[in-house]
C-alpha cells in the first residue's frame, strides 16, 4: 500500500556540523532540563564545602569544592568528545549530509531517506520545538527529525509552525528563546 501525502511543506534536509551540535546540546541539556542537574551539583557541593570552611577544614573545603567542579566538568568534556566522534562518523566535517526529504501536509508527514519511506500521522508525533534556525519533530521521545529553516524548499518556516500548531495538541508544540 502506498502512503503519499499532498505536501503544503516540503523540507529536504542537508544536516551539518551546527545543525548537528545543536540539536545533540538541545536533546541533552535543554530539553529535559539536565543543564540544572550539573548546576545543582556544583553549587550543593560547593555549599557543603563552604560549610566546612567555617568549621575550619581547609582540606574538606577543597575536597568539596573540588569535586562539585571536576564531576560536571568530566561529563561535559565527554559529552563533547561523544559528539565529536558522532560528527567525525557522519562525516559531518568535510561537508553537509543528505539525510533525509520531509512533506508535511493535512494528512501527516512523510519521511523518505532514500531507502525507505515513513509516513507519520499527527498523533503519531510526540512533540515538535522550535530552537533557534531550526525545528525538531519528535516521532518518539528521544528521537527526532531535524527541520533547519535553510533547508525549506516549499512553503516558510512560519508556514511550517502554523501548520505544526495547527495539527498537534497545544502542549506538544513549544517555540524555545535560548540559542545555542
Amino acid at each position: 500500500m502506498k502512503i503519499t501525502v499532498s505536501p503544503d511543506i516540503i523540507v529536504h534536509v542537508l544536516i551539518n556540523k551546527e545543525h548537528f551540535t545543536r540539536f545533540s546540546n538541545f536533546q541533552a541539556l535543554w530539553l529535559h532540563k539536565r543543564y540544572l542537574g550539573l548546576i545543582a551539583f556544583t553549587g550543593l557541593l560547593t555549599l557543603l564545602g563552604w560549610f566546612h570552611l567555617i568549621t575550619g577544614s581547609v582540606t574538606l573545603f577543597l575536597l568539596f569544592a573540588a569535586t562539585g567542579f571536576l564531576v560536571p566538568s568530566i561529563y561535559l568534556i565527554q559529552y563533547k568528545k561523544t559528539v565529536s566522534r558522532e560528527i567525525n562518523r557522519l562525516h559531518l566535517n568535510q561537508s553537509s549530509y543528505d539525510a533525509y526529504t520531509i512533506q508535511l501536509g493535512k494528512d501527516g508527514v512523510m519521511a523518505d531517506n532514500r531507502k525507505e519511506r515513513i509516513f507519520y500521522s499527527w498523533q503519531d508525533l510526540r512533540a515538535a520545538h522550535n530552537f533557534g534556525d531550526c525545528t525538531y519533530l519528535y516521532y518518539t521521545p528521544k528521537r527526532a527529525l531535524i527541520l533547519p529553516d535553510c533547508c525549506i524548499n516549499k512553503g516558510t518556516k512560519e508556514e511550517l509552525w502554523e501548520l505544526l500548531c495547527n495539527h498537534m495538541p497545544k502542549q506538544s508544540v513549544k517555540k524555545w528563546r535560548k540559542v545555542l
